[in-house]
């Protein structure tokens, strides 16, 4: 955004030395000045506002980041923990989400980008601290999905156990592309 200070309309040749100045002058200066300081507030709160943040967390609302280079960037991992029953894995808690099933499970995939955006997930399902099994199913919720290899939508998970699911969709969740990974012990 350009700047709308005007530093032209300052007199820099006033007051003039030795002579006996108007006082207009010096009322003008003054008005010209005070107006840059109030254009300046209100440009520097708007960048305060609205722009990206060192010191904290950025939501960019579904603006373009356009031709940038990435390095070194990690992937925020939300924990959903110990849970049974009804379970949500939510597009909008991060990429990449783990559980601990507790009994028996519906994982429910939810909340994907609109259509024409790309949203995956990886979904990483623990077993437990014991030697019992606890079953799972997924459900591609108002979708279906469409799966690569050896992916099951009913599966279960042991003490050990590290199975590693990809979700995918650019249709809003309608159609859910599904992969598994495969159990990491």
């Amino acid at each position: 955004m350009t700047s709308l200070i005007d530093s032209s309309a300052i007199d820099e040749l006033y007051p003039v030395a030795g002579a006996d100045n108007d006082s207009q002058g010096f009322r003008d200066n003054f008005n010209v000045i005070k107006n840059n300081f109030t254009i300046a507030e209100s440009e520097i709160t708007d960048l305060q506002t609205n722009t990206a943040k060192l010191n904290a967390t950025n939501n960019f609302g579904g603006q373009i980041i356009q031709n940038a280079v990435l390095q070194a960037n990690s992937v925020e991992v939300y924990n959903l923990g110990n849970q049974s029953g009804s379970i949500e894995f939510s597009w909008l808690y991060g990429n990449v989400q783990t559980l601990v099933p507790n009994g028996v499970a519906l994982f429910n995939l939810t909340n994907w980008p609109e259509v024409g955006k790309y949203g995956k997930m990886t979904v990483i399902i623990a077993g437990p601290a014991t030697a019992d099994t606890h079953s799972f199913t997924f459900i591609a919720v108002n979708g279906n999905f469409i799966t690569e290899g050896s992916f099951a939508v009913e599966g279960s998970v042991t003490q050990g156990d590290n199975k590693v699911y990809e979700f995918w969709t650019i249709t809003g969740g309608a159609t859910v592309f599904a992969r598994y990974l495969g159990n990491f012990t």
